[in-house]
C-alpha cells in the first residue's frame, strides 16, 4: 500500500478509467497524494454517478494542464492546492460521514458518537 501512495506522490497525473463504476476511492487517493486523475472518457459519466468529485475542475484541469510544460508549474500548483482542499472538504470518511448525518438532519444539533 506505501508504494502504491508513492506513485501517486512522484508523479504529476495519474490515468484513471471507469472500473466497476465511475465512483472509486483510487480516485480521492490520487487527489489526496497531489496528483491530478486523467480520467478516460470522463465527460460520458452520467449525472449524479460521481456527486463528490470535482469533475469541472478536473475537465478544465485536464484541458488547460495536459500535456504539462514547466511554463504551467504555477497554475498547476493553483490547480493542485483548490483540488486539494476539495478533497479535504469533501472526499474523506470524516466529511462524508458529517454529509450523511446532515443528510439525515442529525448532526451537527445531535453527535451521537460525540461524547
Amino acid at each position: 500500500e506505501w508504494r502504491y501512495r508513492q506513485l501517486y506522490t512522484q508523479h504529476r497525473f495519474a490515468s484513471t478509467q471507469k472500473k466497476g463504476g465511475w465512483d472509486a476511492l483510487r480516485h480521492a487517493e490520487i487527489l489526496a497524494a497531489g496528483a491530478i486523475p486523467l480520467f478516460e472518457n470522463l465527460r460520458n459519466a452520467p449525472p449524479f454517478t460521481i456527486p463528490f468529485l470535482p469533475v469541472v475542475k478536473l475537465l478544465k484541469a485536464e484541458a488547460e494542464l495536459w500535456p504539462y510544460t514547466p511554463e504551467l508549474e504555477r497554475q498547476y500548483n493553483e490547480t493542485v492546492q483548490a483540488l486539494q482542499k476539495h478533497t479535504w472538504q469533501c472526499l474523506t470518511s470524516e466529511s462524508m460521514a458529517a454529509h450523511v448525518l446532515q443528510t439525515l438532519g442529525v448532526w451537527p444539533a445531535y453527535r451521537p458518537l460525540k461524547t
